[in-house]
């Protein structure tokens, strides 16, 4: 059952609420403390699953961080040989020599960490989400097969931590050629307090019948594709393709 919980509890942070990396790896570690100290509240047949419990928190905690947040090689190295080394050493205290946590001492920390999970968790998903905004230029030189900016995105990100976003599937179209747009980074994370801006390229493909010029175009957005000779459509797709 606490599997379960645990379970729901981190997709739910990870696909529904889209919560703070910060606070995701905080609430990850402050699990993995939660559970290893309640092996010290019940009888000796639950350590090793709480142990358990603990250990796999840890192990998506560990990754998570590491990948999220830039540590350079050195901090990684040292953050997984102490982690494997202190799980070693409690595991073999608990399984081996069946040391526990002291029950008091076990009661404080299993409520000040459920505490503060709940607190991060609230404080984190009342808090605003990312605002991301796509500004055109109003009109661009398309030459063949040649790169050109048509606008920026920008993302605002008013919470005071960190936030993950991720950047729109924008596509665009006009009459009689192909338009394929891109952004220059793909799920990124804006700053607490601060802006992110993006450029929005486009590459231009003619048909092999028309002649390989420049042409002036109108950029627009829209709801969906408008093929309209002399503007390029910006719309955002909702696909998955």
């Amino acid at each position: 059952m606490l599997f379960g919980l645990f379970t729901i509890l981190y997709f739910g942070m990870e696909v529904i609420l889209e919560i703070s990396p910060v606070v995701k790896s905080a609430i990850l570690f402050l699990t993995s403390v939660t559970f290893f100290a309640g092996t010290g509240l019940t009888v000796s047949k639950w350590s090793i699953p709480l142990y358990f419990l603990a250990s796999i928190s840890y192990l998506i905690f560990v990754p998570y961080t590491l990948l999220r947040f830039d540590f350079g090689s050195a901090a990684t190295f040292l953050i997984l040989a102490g982690s494997s080394a202190v799980f070693l050493a409690a595991g073999y205290m608990i399984s081996e020599k069946e040391i526990q946590i002291p029950e008091k001492k076990a009661k404080y920390l299993v409520t000040a960490g459920t505490i503060l999970i709940v607190g991060l968790f609230i404080f984190d998903i009342s808090g605003p989400q990312p605002e991301i905004n796509l500004e055109l230029r109003n009109s661009a030189e398309m030459t063949d097969r040649q790169e050109t900016a048509l606008g920026t995105v920008r993302v605002t990100n008013e919470f005071l931590l960190p936030r993950a976003f991720e950047t729109p599937n924008y596509r665009a179209c006009t009459q009689n050629a192909r338009v394929d747009v891109y952004t220059e980074r793909k799920d990124d994370t804006v700053p607490g307090k601060g802006t992110m801006e993006m450029e929005l390229k486009a590459r231009y493909h003619l048909p092999e019948t028309e002649n390989r010029t420049t042409k002036a175009y109108q950029i627009r957005e829209t709801d969906e594709c408008v093929e309209k000779e002399g503007q390029i459509s910006v719309y955002e797709s909702y696909r998955l393709d």
